[in-house]
């Protein structure tokens, strides 16, 4: 279930509030006893701030945020272009001519396959549908900065569309309301909560245990987009996603 960023807040406030508010034999006190203090201690710029730097958390570790993008190349000979900077991982690369209504998942490559594969393919002024592509993964303005380049060169306009994970938009209530969801969902949503609450109660051990268990969860995601790939078959059983 989606959650408001108010929601989101008030979870927040409450987890704090069980953690600092208790009686003598350490026993949270109920929600009314502790919340306005907790507010206080913890105010909302504050708690949305712990937000946003625990969604770009559990996006980075968890590579949890799915995103679909096209792009419409509009000079014939275009083939090196810089992703969107929230793109954190780009899992397949499919090409499109203008005209044709089937896309084409092109097959990724080093920069030096492509190199020794393709002799001066980076200068050739002759092209065509692009087969190929290579990707690098460093941050803009740092050698090739985050962006693929395709092989060979499109001899015809044509659309690219990338699937991957990325990074979440700005939680920010003051311009899109209390009533925005949050992109994070299920054991990812509860992931971000605990960030928010661990980090601001200082609990550096279960941090650094949430950190682990939010990577196990990338690993048996990635596994389980494996296995279901390798097990999707045709009618007459001929495997359709092995890689």
């Amino acid at each position: 279930m989606r959650r408001t960023i108010g929601v989101t807040r008030q979870e927040v406030w409450l987890g704090l509030q069980r953690f600092y508010f208790k009686d003598e034999k350490g026993v949270p006190l109920p929600p009314e006893e502790g919340f306005k203090k907790i507010e206080a201690i913890f105010p909302k710029k504050q708690v949305d701030e712990e937000l946003n730097e625990g969604a770009d958390f559990v996006c980075r570790h968890g590579h949890c945020l799915y995103f679909e993008a096209y792009s419409t190349i509009v000079n014939v000979l275009d083939y090196w272009f810089f992703l969107w900077d929230k793109c954190l991982e780009v899992q397949n690369v499919y090409w499109r001519d203008v005209g044709e209504t089937d896309h084409i998942k092109l097959i990724l490559r080093t920069q030096e396959d492509l190199d020794i594969l393709y002799p001066n393919w980076e200068t050739d002024t002759v092209g065509g549908s692009p087969t190929h592509y290579c990707h690098f993964k460093h941050q803009l303005g740092m050698g090739g900065g985050h962006s693929i380049k395709l092989y060979p060169k499109p001899d015809n306009l044509g659309t690219i569309e990338l699937t991957g994970t990325r990074l979440p938009d700005e939680i920010n209530a003051d311009v899109t309301g209390e009533n925005t969801y949050i992109a994070l969902e299920g054991i990812w949503y509860q992931a971000l909560v605990d960030y928010v609450i661990f980090h601001l109660t200082g609990d550096v051990n279960k941090l650094a245990k949430l950190t682990i268990w939010i990577e196990s969860m990338r690993t048996e995601s990635e596994h389980r987009n494996r296995e279901e790939r390798v097990v999707s078959t045709d009618l007459e059983h001929n495997s359709l996603w092995d890689e």
